[in-house]
């Protein structure tokens, strides 16, 4: 059921676009352009790296991650909405080194272990049915020394602008399926270390870099992090 909901609220973004970005851009304070482009820096990929899209909705991050792996990089795009993946694979079409766009759940990803140097997600995290299986996959399909880098929202932690968090949150829960109880920084931190947090817009806005450790085994011991 859970997933069925997600599907049909994004189905429905994805042939309106324009309104969703009013949508991030209000949320954002008008700031979503440079935190993305901070994200992206973040992630620290290079010539010839995989890159997974995590949730990549209408491959709005297919020109930057594309740019940041070219000549020789691959971007792999992964969303479970239908309409989502139709407009991801048309968005690719016209990007250089033409990323691929595969439909499936995030909980469950149809990639084997260490196929990617890097990951990236732009408000998935946050609304994925399942978040912490979401990360465990992530952790499984990058190669031990990768890294995660998430672009996400939270509640304002601290007043007077947690005043405004009954108001907003359920009317962006139900219009999104955001989860704003729920901390994604904790959830990297089962799987990541380190992980680094940077906060933005009052603390409603955070990019979050995650890294594997280069072994598997120590990732097995357990992981803490700051940030």
């Amino acid at each position: 059921m859970a997933e069925s909901r997600v599907n049909r609220v994004y189905d429905w973004w994805s042939g309106h676009q324009r309104l969703f970005r009013a949508l991030r851009f209000l949320a954002f304070s008008g700031q979503y352009g440079r935190l993305h482009r901070l994200a992206v820096d973040r992630l620290f990929a290079g010539r010839g790296d995989r890159v997974l899209d995590l949730g990549c909705g209408p491959g709005a991050n297919f020109d930057a991650l594309a740019g940041a792996v070219a000549p020789g990089g691959r971007v792999v795009g992964v969303d479970a909405s239908g309409g989502m993946v139709r407009r991801a694979r048309g968005e690719a079409s016209g990007v250089d080194g033409r990323p691929s766009v595969v439909r499936g759940d995030a909980g469950s990803l149809p990639f084997r272990d260490d196929s990617f140097d890097r990951a990236f997600s732009t408000l998935a995290v946050s609304a994925v049915p399942d978040a912490r299986s979401a990360v465990a996959e992530v952790a499984r399909v990058l190669r031990p020394g990768g890294r995660f880098v998430v672009l996400d929202a939270r509640p304002f932690p601290t007043l007077p602008l947690a005043y405004l968090n009954p108001l907003v949150d359920p009317i962006s829960a139900w219009a999104t399926e955001w989860h704003p109880e729920r901390d994604v920084p904790a959830l990297l931190r089962e799987r990541f270390d380190p992980v680094h947090v940077e906060s933005f817009n009052g603390g409603s806005a955070f990019v979050a870099t995650a890294d594997l450790p280069r072994s598997r085994a120590t990732a097995a011991g357990g992981n803490s992090g700051s940030g």
